[in-house]
Formats: structure tokens, sequence, C-alpha cells
């Protein structure tokens, strides 16, 4: 029996395999709110992800024994004190084990997704994911017109991310394989290995898909995506056209912004944009706080005293939860506030700010360590700077929104900061 995969067919044994686990994980979460969408299926098959990470775990802790960790080290150290600070959180704040469980589900399933990448995908998998990713980008395409078409609401254009006609969502998984796909080919375009044409196709797709959906950060991602990319490769005259293209096509995006969205008001000054980080005192739709109150507003009124401050009220016990015994019951008192629209404000709940400056730690080292095998490996230099401009984004989208934690939008996220482990365990295999 064969199943085709792009420019890849191979056999089901294949699945059998850690490796094969990790595409079924990538495939399943770029298609399943769709499965639920349009074809009804209930919305529980999203906890095949949970069966797939204990499938990796045991596998992980089969090669750990017998080869020990590779390369990624210095991770799996930061994870492990994390890991650590949060059993810490919990002995402190004694809190029912079942929501410090469904905590560790929560948070840590994606390192353990991130590592078991690092330790079981190979080399030549990483160009058949990011063409996957590239091909998936114009279905998404496809779905987001047939979407507007239909009539879909505000914030419900988001292609196979989108969880109904009437209901907001999918925004966040849709930005990420955007940018994801945008900077793969600016990077490939800028190092001759792909035409404009090629570059400016999902450039142009994703510009196109955030205006129907009014996916209005992307927009400043453009820039930072085409910034960052010209910042971290080599010098070309390419970089110059692609700039002008760049330019050309933001240019292109905002007039369609104002075609589909112009009764909305003008967003695309600096006091619209103050305002809708919400700088200006103003609300998240009907939440008490926003993107830039949030943070002090938990800071100073719920973690009231230096041990909540330092490890947070304890993992998962600000999560929103289905299901009540998993819950603390923290969410249905403060949820109005808002705080768990947004990773940064939901996790130094949680976590404390220990546990959130060791997640930045934990990202940080992935882009030094992208800096430094750039030197010693120059033929995957441009997946090293595709890694490092997404390090960046994803400070971005650490405070800007949940997607870290969002199944849809963070496997596919942490697969692509396990890249520069993948190549390094490829050239030791040499």
């Amino acid at each position: 029996m064969k199943i085709r995969i792009p420019k890849m067919s191979i056999s089901i044994r294949y699945f059998e395999k850690p490796e094969g686990w990790i595409w079924c994980i990538i495939v399943f979460n770029c298609i399943y709110k769709a499965l639920v969408n349009f074809l009804n299926m209930p919305s529980a098959i999203n906890y095949l992800n949970d069966l797939f990470c204990l499938l990796l775990l045991y596998a992980m802790s089969i090669s750990v024994q017998k080869h020990g960790i590779r390369n990624a080290k210095i991770p799996a150290r930061i994870f492990l004190v994390l890991l650590i600070e949060t059993v810490l959180s919990y002995m402190f704040n004694l809190y029912s084990p079942l929501v410090y469980i469904w905590g560790l589900r929560t948070l840590f399933r994606y390192f353990v997704f991130f590592f078991a990448c690092t330790l079981f995908v190979k080399k030549d998998t990483i160009e058949r994911i990011l063409d996957f990713l590239y091909k998936i980008l114009i279905v998404n395409l496809i779905f987001a017109i047939l979407e507007y078409t239909m009539g879909y609401g505000l914030d419900a254009v988001t292609g196979l991310y989108s969880e109904g006609m009437h209901t907001a969502g999918g925004s966040a998984a849709l930005n990420i394989l955007m940018c994801i796909v945008c900077t793969h080919t600016v990077i490939q375009y800028y190092e001759k290995k792909v035409s404009l044409l090629k570059m400016l196709i999902p450039i142009l797709a994703s510009i196109y898909m955030s205006a129907i959906g009014e996916i209005k950060v992307f927009y400043f991602e453009i820039i930072l995506i085409f910034t960052l990319c010209s910042l971290f490769t080599r010098f070309s005259w390419k970089k110059l056209v692609g700039i002008f293209c760049g330019v050309a096509v933001l240019v292109i995006g905002l007039g369609l912004y104002g075609h589909y969205y112009g009764d909305r008001g003008t967003f695309f000054s600096i006091e619209s944009a103050m305002m809708y980080l919400g700088a200006d005192g103003s609300t998240y739709g009907q939440a008490a706080l926003n993107r830039t109150t949030a943070l002090p507003y938990m800071w100073e009124h719920i973690l009231t005293d230096p041990i909540k401050k330092i490890f947070g009220l304890g993992l998962g016990y600000a999560d929103i939860v289905s299901f009540p015994a998993f819950s603390s019951g923290f969410a249905a008192k403060y949820s109005f506030l808002g705080y768990q629209y947004w990773f940064a404000s939901l996790e130094l709940t949680n976590i404390g700010l220990l546990g959130v400056v060791l997640l930045t730690i934990f990202y940080t080292n992935i882009f030094i360590y992208c800096s430094k095998r750039k030197k010693t490996d120059s033929e995957n230099g441009g997946l090293y700077c595709l890694v490092q401009v997404v390090v960046c984004l994803t400070f971005v989208w650490f405070f800007y929104n949940q997607a870290l934690i969002m199944d849809f939008a963070a496997f596919m996220l942490y697969w692509i900061l396990a890249v520069p482990y993948i190549l390094t365990n490829a050239e030791q295999a040499v």
C-alpha cells in the first residue's frame, strides 16, 4: 500500500516510525479544523495530537537511553529547569494535581514535539515539509476565497483553519503559516534558488488572505520579514529587487484592505496602530484588558506577593479548560479580563516571571545557535536564516496572541525551531 505525500511516495510502514508520526502531526494540524468545519467531524479529534505526542515521548525515552540527547543539549537543560520551576510553583501553591497535569499537557507537549524532531527528522524531510507548507498555503487561499464568497463573518475567513461561518478563529495559525512560507521563499529568492514569480506567489496570496480575513498584523510582519531576511543573508543585487517588490506588494495589500474593510476606518497610521495595540487604554473586544495592559494588570493585581510574582499561580492554573476536573476555577472568575488571549499574560499568571524568562531564554538560545551554525555550515545558511527570522517573529506572537499554545499553530512553529538541530545531526551522521 502506498501513501502519497508531496514529492514522496512511501510505504504505510513509514508511519510506524517516529518521523512518520511527526509528519502526521504537521499534516493533521493543517487540516483538522476543516474536517470539523466542513465535514462536521467531532472537535474531539484534536486529541489525536496528544496520542501522537505520547507515542513520540515513548520513542524519545528509548532513543535517549540508547544514544542520549544529540545536539539540542542546551535547549534540553533550559527545558529541564523550566520543568523544575513548574514543580516548585506547584509546591508553593498546592492545587489540584489534575490541573497541573493538564497544564503540562497544554504547554509541554510542544517541547516533546520539538525534541522529537531534533532526534528523528532527517535532513531531506526539511525541504519536503516546507514544500508541503507552500502547497497548503495555496489550498488555504482557495478555501479563504470560498469562505469570503459564502459570507463568512469577520475573522472567520481563515481558510482551512476556519471554525465556522459565524465563529472567529484560525487567524493565528494562518498567520504563522503565511510568515513561514513567505520568509522561506524570500530567502530562497535572495539565494537565487527560486524565481521572482515563485517568491511573489505566496506573498501575494498571503496579502490577499490578510485583506479578506482582516489579519492586520501580517502587514507589519511582511515588512519585518523583508527587513530581517535582508539583514541575516549575504548581500546580493536580488535584495534590491526583492525589497522593491516587497514595498509594491505592501501597497497592493493596503489597497486591498481599504477595499474590503475601508468602512472600519484607517488602521495604517501610528495613532491607529497604537490604538489597536491598546496603548490608548482601550479594551480588547469584550475583554477588560488589552495587549499593553494585560501584563501589568496581572502582575500588580493577581500576582500579589513575591512568591507568586516569581513562580506564578501554578502551571495550568489560569488555563481555560473544557473539563471541570482539570480546571482550577480561576478562568471562570477572571476570564472577563481577557488575560487568556495573550500568551505572555497567560503564562506570566501560570508560571510567573521566572517561567516566562526561561521561555524567552529557550527561544533566544535557538537564535544564537543558528548564528553560530551559519559560520560553519554555509551550505544550509538559508535554513538557519529562516529559523532566525521565525524566532524574531515568535517574540511578536509571544505578546500578540496565544498562537504558541494553539495546536494548529504551535506544532508548525516548534518544527521550524528544531530545524538547526536536525541539520547538525545530519552533518554528524556523514
